[in-house]
């Protein structure tokens, strides 16, 4: 697990992978494979595969071969105690093609760049091409539990709760307990789902420009702010309980509502990090994370 873990590109697979008989032998390679190749092409020089063939083999499988494998394989690790952690990572990632890849999305990027002849600065827009890789992992194994392709330009918030359900069928429907979200996925909807209908608290990092990451700020020197430290880390944070600037935290109905007479909005909570690793943020620039934890 921990080899397989550690391979990031195809190129070190002839380093970490081929050169580890017992694990080859477990794959399914025979002994016959593992000293002398698969083929007589490049014989003596790529054992027991070459690295590009693996990858063109890869590539022929279809998206439903793909999520089928891993789903069977996590379905497995579960079983046999692999994932035993409790706090699940939420996370997106682009993967940038060109415009001829079949099945790809677009998206525009604003980019601002200083010219100096000028003396001023300018916005330019870029297209990127490609696909968005959103996966759900384990904290403590780092095993991907479930994961999703989509076209780059898709918003992650549209996924949460498709890619929670198929983690659940995987490893079981109480073994989440938290989930650790990037800002991509911040949705009122979603969030109140998460946390009201599945039963799973969270930790989402806010925009800087949000309401409530400056409602959060607000309380820096308040009294009513519970300090917490932990000075081997250089840690300093402060918790604020109660607030009610995200008035999109709700339901459907209490979404549509939100700008009526007698609006009440949903309470939420923040942690706000003030100091992390002996570096300290200044107010204005602390790191603000709403949560559904009391």
């Amino acid at each position: 697990m921990k080899i397989l873990l550690g391979i990031s590109s195809m190129n070190k697979i002839p380093a970490l992978l081929f050169r580890e008989i017992a694990l080859l032998s477990m794959i399914g390679f025979t002994a016959t494979q593992i000293k002398n190749g698969s083929c007589k092409r490049g014989k003596g020089k790529s054992i027991p595969i070459n690295k590009n063939t693996l990858s063109r083999m890869l590539s022929r499988l279809t998206a439903a071969e793909v999520n089928e494998i891993l789903d069977s394989t996590v379905k497995i690790l579960a079983k046999k105690g692999f994932i035993c952690g409790s706090k699940f990572i939420l996370d997106a990632t682009d993967i940038e093609t060109t415009p001829r890849c079949e099945g790809r999305g677009v998206k525009k990027v604003k980019k601002r760049r200083y010219l100096k002849q000028k003396g001023q600065w300018i916005e330019t827009v870029k297209l990127i091409y490609g696909y968005k890789l959103i996966v759900i992992w384990e904290k403590v194994s780092r095993v991907i539990v479930a994961a999703k392709v989509v076209k780059i330009a898709d918003h992650e918030s549209k996924h949460t709760l498709s890619l929670l359900a198929q983690a659940k069928r995987n490893i079981g429907k109480r073994k989440i307990r938290l989930l650790l979200i990037d800002n991509g996925f911040m949705d009122g909807k979603t969030l109140w789902t998460v946390k009201y209908k599945l039963g799973i608290d969270f930790i989402v990092r806010i925009r800087t420009n949000m309401h409530l990451a400056t409602d959060a700020r607000s309380f820096r020197d308040s009294p009513f702010a519970s300090i917490g430290e932990d000075k081997k880390r250089g840690l300093r944070i402060l918790g604020i309980d109660s607030l009610t600037s995200y008035d999109q935290y709700g339901d459907e109905e209490h979404y549509k509502n939100r700008y009526k007479a007698g609006f009440k909005p949903n309470l939420v909570n923040c942690v706000m990090v003030t100091e992390w690793n002996g570096r300290s943020y200044g107010p204005g620039h602390e790191k603000v994370f709403a949560t559904s934890y009391r």
